[in-house]
């Protein structure tokens, strides 16, 4: 398996507050290992400096994140298959610090696509956060996704989406379905459905949408 290209970077991403403009997150990332093989697969390296100045608490996975600076590194390796393939994958591990803690994150993708009208995934995402918040807690959450796209012909499509969080213990789910019936007239039916077990929210929507335009 040779070597196609070998294209090493720094890459860095500043965001400013609008009020004073004074700085709010900085990232830094540093990648010496980029590599795209021959057969057509791919390895990533990289470290990423994070910087963020918290002017308000936000609660990410059930914990309280206080107000302040962080400064904290993160390691990512990545592999991702040719995905001109009719089988391929993507394998993630990330680790290192996460605001006043810690994170082991570990992600694999595989998608399936048998001919070019439609594709299928599965995607299993599990991140164990380590003395996290104010109250130094330890979480694990597990993210687990599956869909599908087919693609009939390129004005009728139908996308289809059902997530699982353990965090939220909710059971979530996306369809849509498009049919441009005239050049730039469509047809939209849309269902979704977002419950919450552990606040007891849900919500479940039906949607259809009709346009027409008439080009003179």
């Amino acid at each position: 398996m040779g070597i196609r290209e070998y294209f090493p970077g720094v890459y860095i991403d500043l965001y400013q507050n609008v009020r004073g403009l004074s700085s709010q997150e900085q990232d830094y990332a540093f990648a010496p290992i980029s590599l795209r093989f021959d057969n057509g697969s791919a390895f990533f390296f990289y470290s990423q400096l994070n910087k963020q100045n918290l002017t308000s608490s936000f609660n990410p996975v059930h914990t309280v994140i206080l107000p302040g600076s962080y400064t904290f590194w993160q390691h990512v390796l990545d592999y991702t298959s040719d995905r001109s393939k009719h089988l391929s994958g993507e394998v993630t591990a990330t680790l290192g610090r996460y605001f006043n803690g810690s994170t082991h994150e570990f992600l694999v993708n595989a998608r399936y696509s048998p001919d070019p009208h439609s594709v299928a995934f599965l995607s299993y995402d599990i991140n164990k956060l380590s003395h996290i918040g104010e109250f130094k807690q330890n979480i694990t959450t597990r993210l687990f996704s599956t869909g599908t796209q087919l693609y009939w012909n390129p004005k009728l499509i139908l996308n289809g989406l059902v997530e699982y969080n353990s965090v939220e213990s909710s059971l979530n789910y996306n369809f849509k379905f498009s049919w441009e019936y005239n050049p730039l007239s469509f047809i939209y039916l849309v269902l979704t459905n977002l419950k919450d077990r552990y606040t007891g929210f849900g919500e479940r929507q039906y949607i259809n949408k009709i346009s027409f335009v008439k080009q003179f």
